[in-house]
């Protein structure tokens, strides 16, 4: 699962970039250690609370995620632990379900707390439920879609050495509307929908 496309540039840029992806993911772990101590207490308080884990939760994945390419990076951009098909494609599914569960659930949060202004009275019991399983919905559509389209050969899992890690390479296979489907629809009209239906 290796893109043979290299990647020139100066090795000192390399441990620059890593230096300052392990600054990130010092600040990210500390910042969510310190977040999830002080929501998880209060979790049965409001929704926003348990919003609130959901994303701190999500953003553990997130950070963890940048470790493969620092590993990657202080080693000259080669795939050192991408090397293992295994974690390549483990690490892509990962990661980008991370990114756009992250995106989801703050748009989500949002959205709870402009409807907590604007109708305060409104039913607590159905809107935790709501908001309960709109992000198991989306994990799931996420989960099956991307799924789908590895399984018919649409999208690829390739090492690629310009982002120092791996990442989705769709098919020349791949249908116009297939395409359109997993940009537009998957990304964007999808959560929107759901998040403002519930």
């Amino acid at each position: 699962m290796t893109n043979e496309t290299r990647f020139e540039t100066s090795p000192t840029n390399y441990y620059v970039i890593g230096s300052l992806f392990l600054i990130i993911w010092t600040v990210g772990i500390v910042g969510n250690i310190l977040s999830f101590h002080y929501f998880w207490p209060n979790r049965h308080k409001s929704l926003p609370h348990k919003l609130y884990i959901a994303i701190v939760s999500v953003d553990f994945v997130t950070c963890a995620s940048i470790v493969p390419v620092v590993v990657s990076l202080f080693n000259g951009r080669e795939p050192m632990l991408f090397t293992s098909s295994l974690i390549c494609g483990g690490w892509t599914v990962t990661a980008n379900f991370s990114l756009r569960m992250s995106m989801f659930l703050v748009a989500v949060l949002s959205v709870t707390r402009s409807v907590n202004i604007v109708w305060p009275h409104i039913n607590k019991n159905i809107r935790t439920m709501r908001v309960v399983l709109m992000p198991a919905g989306y994990a799931a559509w996420l989960l099956v879609s991307e799924w789908t389209f590895l399984g018919l050969g649409w999208l690829q899992i390739l090492y690629r050495a310009d982002i120092s890690s791996c990442n989705y390479i769709m098919s020349e296979a791949i249908p116009l509307w297939a395409k359109l489907f997993d940009s537009v629809i998957i990304q964007i009209c999808v959560p929107s929908v759901i998040v403002l239906i519930s």
